[in-house]
């Protein structure tokens, strides 16, 4: 019988051991964890930041966007007012020829109507310029709208994937 109380006491000794080891393991662990709690939670911080940065982007290109539609309508309106100007050159024109066979006296008068009529030309060729510049600026306003909401998209699910990983890490 005292050889088993031995066998026992030497296997109550084991166990006490190994139940001690496996203690000072689960302190390791619980400490990792908590190391890399910080971090993660400075990660999930700064996604969080990211996205909310991002949505802001999106709100600012949209707007844009909508100022630049506003641009390229008046740029519209102001090709009609081209139309207008190409109008009264021609009548500038007819006038100018008229004026000439009035002789000298009306001289003056036919080259300022000439002026006009080029400086017309000029106004007509700078409108069509900002019609243009408008219509390229539309398109590149769109496309960072377009780039912005998928910056978004991609910001949203690295948030998530990280709300995800720290819910992991905590129920560890």
């Amino acid at each position: 019988m005292s050889a088993t109380a031995e066998e026992t006491s030497s296997q109550s000794a084991t166990v006490a051991a190994a139940s001690e080891e496996a203690t000072t393991n689960v302190q390791t662990v619980a400490s990792a964890t908590e190391e890399l709690s910080s971090p993660i939670q400075e990660i999930t911080r700064q996604v969080a930041e990211s996205a909310k940065v991002t949505r802001s982007a999106v709100s600012e290109s949209e707007m844009a966007n909508n100022k630049v539609q506003g641009l390229e309508e008046a740029a519209t309106k102001i090709g009609s007012i081209s139309d207008t100007i190409r109008s009264v050159d021609e009548i500038a024109s007819t006038i100018a020829a008229a004026v000439e066979e009035q002789g000298a006296s009306t001289q003056e008068i036919s080259n300022n109507i000439q002026q006009l009529s080029a400086a017309s030309d000029e106004v007509n060729i700078n409108i069509t310029s900002v019609s243009q510049a408008a219509g390229e600026t539309g398109t590149a306003a769109g496309q960072v709208l377009s780039s912005a909401k998928l910056l978004s998209d991609e910001s949203n699910k690295l948030k998530t994937a990280v709300e995800g990983f720290m819910e992991k890490v905590g129920a560890a």
